[in-house]
């Protein structure tokens, strides 16, 4: 019998949540992928599959709290201590 999956991912829900605040504050900081991706130290390719996967190291997700100026509630999010 296959297996079904009526419940919610939160995992799934913290990866989009992060993806729309980092792409909100690029939006806010007027910046482009790009000039946040120098800024992080990492190359345009990989921050856009960074982004799109939301596989961050914690280093590059300190570096975009500052880069991005997010706030309190923000960071604390994508760095998964607040939901």
């Amino acid at each position: 019998m296959p297996r079904v999956n009526l419940g919610r991912d939160p995992a799934e829900e913290r990866r989009t949540q992060t993806r729309k605040i980092i792409k909100a504050a690029i939006g806010r900081q007027e910046m482009t992928h790009r000039d946040v991706a120098h800024k992080a130290g990492i190359s345009p390719p990989v921050f856009s599959s960074r982004l799109n996967k939301n596989e961050w190291r914690l280093e590059e997700m300190v570096s975009l709290v500052s880069i991005l100026h997010l706030t309190a509630d923000e960071a604390a999010i994508i760095l998964g201590v607040k939901k």
